[in-house]
């Protein structure tokens, strides 16, 4: 009996000394997959994170000063800017440059009158994270508590994407928008279009 009696101490005891680390490991907090974090820099070299945004609709755009699509959805962009930033709407635009033309993206900003922040060096896997593939254009539509509730892949369209922050304004008793939106087959048609027409017109 007394065996049993210092087994069972021993045994209590070593539980004691093993639940602190049991707790140390304990996660902390866990964050929804579709939950909107990023954390990168401005073009002037502050940190900016998507926190800071809380309580506000996002519209973040990934993008390069290399690809192509990326300048011609800008305009688009600029324009909901302008119609939305009073309401409660961010735009972001989120570089991928690497730092062999990092350099050229304020200047490119300020040709395309990018109104709304430039953040830099994005990457590829924060692309994937947020669930848009592997390519660019890609944007992520973020409502005010952080949470994805759009995604775009490739380059925007104007209705689609008013008709999107609209939604979000709103009461949300319409059907929601579709969640996932790709565009890069206009994209690729257009391309061969260009293709074709080169080939039969060669200068």
């Amino acid at each position: 009996m007394i065996r049993t009696f210092l087994t069972s101490v021993s045994l209590a005891a070593l539980l004691l000394v093993s639940m602190p680390e049991v707790r140390a490991r304990a996660p902390q907090s866990i964050v929804s997959p579709d939950e909107a974090t990023l954390k990168l820099k401005d073009t002037g070299g502050r940190a900016r994170s998507l926190i800071d945004h809380r309580g506000r609709i996002v519209v973040l755009n990934f993008w390069a000063t290399w690809c192509r699509p990326c300048r011609e959805e800008i305009p688009i962009l600029v324009s909901l800017d302008s119609r939305y930033r009073e309401r409660g709407v961010d735009f972001i635009s989120a570089s991928v440059d690497d730092s062999s033309t990092q350099k050229n993206v304020s200047g490119f900003a300020r040709r395309l009158k990018i109104s709304y922040p430039v953040w830099v060096g994005a990457t590829m896997d924060d692309i994937k994270r947020l669930g848009l593939g592997d390519a660019i254009p890609a944007t992520v539509i973020i409502d005010r508590n952080g949470v994805v509730v759009g995604r775009i892949l490739g380059p925007v369209g104007n209705a689609d994407l008013q008709n999107r922050i609209e939604w979000l304004l709103g009461d949300r008793q319409t059907p929601a928008p579709a969640a996932v939106v790709y565009t890069m087959d206009q994209v690729k048609h257009d391309q061969q279009e260009e293709q074709s027409a080169n080939d039969a017109n060669p200068s």
